[in-house]
């Protein structure tokens, strides 16, 4: 299962202030949602966690792969104008 719509990552408009960012409503699919929320790790309290403190299952494990794998680092890579090549 692919979660991110690279297409509509490629196309968002890249605003630039106060820094560059986009916006990319329809990134992740209704499906990818649905599947996410159903595989999302339990966090009981706020904060910021690695991934391997977390109980994670298959669904969301595959997501984060995605999310780290080189589709993606070059689309973010082209839109923003950076080179990504070798970061995580």
């Amino acid at each position: 299962m692919n979660f991110l719509d690279l297409d509509r990552v490629r196309s968002a408009t890249l605003e630039t202030i106060p820094y560059p960012y986009i916006v990319v409503p329809g990134c992740l699919p209704a499906e990818s949602r649905a599947a996410l929320s159903r595989d999302y790790p339990r966090i009981d309290k706020p904060g910021s966690f690695p991934v391997d403190a977390l109980t994670i299952g298959p669904v969301f494990a595959a997501f984060l792969k995605e999310l780290e794998g080189p589709a993606f680092r070059e689309a973010m890579a082209e839109k923003l104008g950076v080179d990504l090549a070798g970061r995580p």
